[in-house]
This record gives structure tokens, C-alpha cells and sequence, in this order.
């Protein structure tokens, strides 16, 4: 999945003024935002032709870390009738109070690190958190868009198998990495700290499970106010839509965490979440499904779901010279 790296300052402050349209008016209940992702090398080139990869720092991981501080640009903008006062402008926000933290295998380079700061520096205030494995290496994957213009791709190297994904998303970032980062970034124990996490919810997926083991960690509980997951689980191309061993292992990932605030599947493991139906209690919900905008709904303490759904439109992102941006990954903004 490739990151939208705009090109210029710009582009930067449209995708974060544009967050106004996908956001409901929301409070300032936050001192700090800590997004906990994974970190994905994309090459982008077809591999039929001679061409050498265009490489990137994809994942959804900078991808939320950019999403949170466009949330945070805007969610002052609007009044108690739910309306933005968000104007296009040529000012930049200032940088916005979020850390992101990512592990990263022996294969990661110090031009790598820039380009994840490149991406990330004109949005967050503190430097990326990086947590390195001398064991294992990074993920990567080749991307190219087939004649159809349809995405394919592959992994390289078999680097989400036990050489890669598998073993460094073991624990890692861990509660520790996350409470240590919150010191050094200043953070004060009386400010209040949402935390946001990309989780394999799949059956069998890369690192075991235990890529949610921190949310499960009562000291770092104890400083967060807000508890959103975005739960990974991949469709069945030939079945058309996410398995129910897959959603059954979303649910006991679900049911295993002691504070659960907002879950954002895509829109195919909320249908499937549905068909097999759960009971967690009440939380919040954010159902993306791409072109088509998103759905945020809620499910009460008996497990009904609330029947008042408020459908998200889906934004077109553009340049102020009126060429487009492209949005893949901005479902992370959640």
C-alpha cells in the first residue's frame, strides 16, 4: 500500500484541512496521540518490465500517524451544530502532537529513516519511534497496477513469513516502547493520551497475535483515556468478502482487550463481523469502505447495534492548481 507523500507544503495542509470533511465535531479530549503501526517498504514498478522500483515507506502505520494529526488540525473547526468552519488556505497547521512508533528489521537503512521523516515531519512533533530487530527483516512488497488499473501484488522475499513480518511484529512496539516514548517525549502524567493501533486480526496472521499484547498491558492502560483499533484481516478474492474463521479471530482479539473505545475495520470485515455477530458491549464503530466513504455507527451494552448510522461521505483530494491527490490509505485517518 503506498502512503499519499504529497510533494508540496501545499498539498500537505489540503490533506489535513480536507480531514474537516470526514470528521464529526469532537472535542478537545486529547494532550497526545500515539498511533502504533506497521512499516511496509513498497517498490512500485511492474516486475515484467526492466524498469528499477520506485521505493517508498508505505503501511498503514505513517499512514494513521499523518491521518491523527489531520484530525487534530481540524476537530477545533467545528460547532455545537456539527458544522466546519475549515477554509482552504495557504497556511500551514503547526505540527501536531503525535507519535508514531513502528518496528523495523536488520534490513532498514538510514535513507530509509529520512524517508519516513519526510513524510511524517511537516504533520507530528516528535521523530518517529523506530524499534529495531537484529533477527529479523523489514517487510516489502512489489506494487504495480495491471492493465485494468487494478492493483497486484506480491511479497518480497518472503518477508511476512518467520524471516520477516511473522517475528518482528511479535510484541514489537511493546507497552514499554510506548510508555518510554511518552517520558521522552514530555508528555506529562496529567495529560490525557489516545491510543491508536493497527492490529492482524486475521486467523494465522503475521506475529501471532501478539502484535495487541500492549493493549493489553495494565501500566500503559492506565495513562491512555481513548483506545481505538484498526483490525486487519484480508478478503477472500474468490469468496468476495472476509472468512468467518478470519472474523471469528477478530472477535476473540476484540474480546480479549480490557478497554476497547472505537474499532475502523474496512467494510468487509465489519459485514462478516456482522454475519457472525459478537458480543463485546458498547463501543464505538467506523466501517471504511473506501470510494464509498464510511460508516460510523454504534453497539450498545446487549450487543444491538444502534440503528442510527451516519453514513461519511469519501473526499476528493486535490491541489489548489486543481490536480489530484492521490488518497489511498487515507481511510487511516481514524
Amino acid at each position: 500500500m503506498v502512503v499519499p507523500a504529497p510533494t508540496t507544503m501545499k498539498a500537505i495542509f489540503l490533506l489535513l484541512n480536507s480531514a474537516a470533511l470526514l470528521l464529526p465535531r469532537a472535542e478537545s479530549f486529547s494532550d497526545h496521540v500515539i498511533v502504533v503501526g506497521k512499516i511496509i517498504v513498497d517498490e512500485y514498478g511492474d516486475p515484467s518490465k526492466s524498469e528499477a522500483p520506485a521505493i517508498s515507506i508505505g503501511g498503514g502505520g505513517p499512514q494513521a500517524a499523518f491521518g491523527a494529526a489531520a484530525a487534530l488540525a481540524v476537530r477545533d473547526c467545528y460547532d455545537d451544530n456539527g458544522l466546519c468552519s475549515a477554509r482552504s488556505s495557504n497556511q500551514i497547521p503547526p505540527r501536531m502532537p503525535v507519535t508514531f512508533l513502528g518496528a523495523v528489521g536488520n534490513d532498514w537503512s538510514e535513507d530509509d529513516s529520512t524517508a519516513l521523516s519526510s513524510i511524517l515531519a511537516p504533520a507530528i512533533d516528535t521523530e518517529p519511534v523506530l524499534v529495531p530487530s537484529d533477527e529479523y527483516i523489514t517487510p516489502r512488497i512489489r506494487l504495480w497496477h495491471d492493465e485494468s488499473q487494478n492493483v497486484q501484488w506480491y511479497a518480497v522475499n518472503d518477508s511476512f513469513g518467520p524471516v520477516g513480518a511473522d517475528g518482528l511484529w511479535r510484541n514489537r512496539p511493546s507497552a514499554s516502547d510506548i510508555l518510554l516514548s511518552l517520558k521522552t517525549s514530555g508528555v506529562e502524567d496529567k495529560d490525557s493520551v489516545v491510543l491508536h493501533t493497527i492490529a492482524e486480526a486475521g486467523d494465522g496472521a503475521a506475529g501471532g497475535g501478539m502484535d495487541s499484547d500492549l493493549l493489553r498491558d495494565s501500566n500503559l492502560l492506565q495513562r491512555l483515556s481513548f483506545v481505538g483499533v484498526e483490525p486487519i484481516a484480508f478478503m477472500d478474492e474468490e469468496r468476495g468478502k472476509v472468512s468467518t474463521e478470519d472474523a471469528k479471530s477478530c472477535i476473540r482479539l476484540i474480546d480479549s482487550l480490557p478497554q476497547l473505545d472505537l474499532l475502523c475495520p474496512d467494510s468487509h470485515l465489519d459485514s462478516t463481523l456482522q454475519e457472525v455477530g459478537y458480543n463485546r458491549g458498547s463501543f464505538h464503530i467506523v466501517a471504511r469502505d473506501g470510494p464509498n466513504g464510511s460508516i460510523l455507527y454504534e453497539r450498545s451494552a446487549d450487543a444491538q447495534v444502534d440503528t442510527s448510522r451516519v453514513l461519511l461521505p469519501a473526499c476528493t483530494l486535490e491541489t489548489y492548481d486543481g490536480e489530484p491527490v492521490n488518497p489511498t490509505g487515507a481511510g487511516n485517518a481514524y
